[in-house]
């Protein structure tokens, strides 16, 4: 799964993130660490984090500059 764009909730880009971790384990095993398809999923997952980790940064900015309207 070669993720370009995702819009989703961080409940299920956690979900997401934890396949991808299964997945890379389960390839290394099978593989081993320097295989390509090891490789392309560590990739994979480090894009799924990074997306996790700047979803997290923009809710936090967003939620910083929030003014009440009363």
């Amino acid at each position: 799964m070669l993720v370009k764009e995702i819009e989703v909730g961080y409940e299920n880009l956690h979900l997401l993130i934890e396949k991808k971790r299964k997945e890379m384990f389960d390839v290394a095993n099978k593989k081993g660490l320097i295989s390509i398809e090891t490789i392309r999923c560590s990739e994979e997952l480090d894009t799924l984090i990074n997306l996790y980790q700047t979803q997290i940064n923009n809710e936090r900015i967003s939620s910083s500059f929030r003014v009440s309207t009363y």
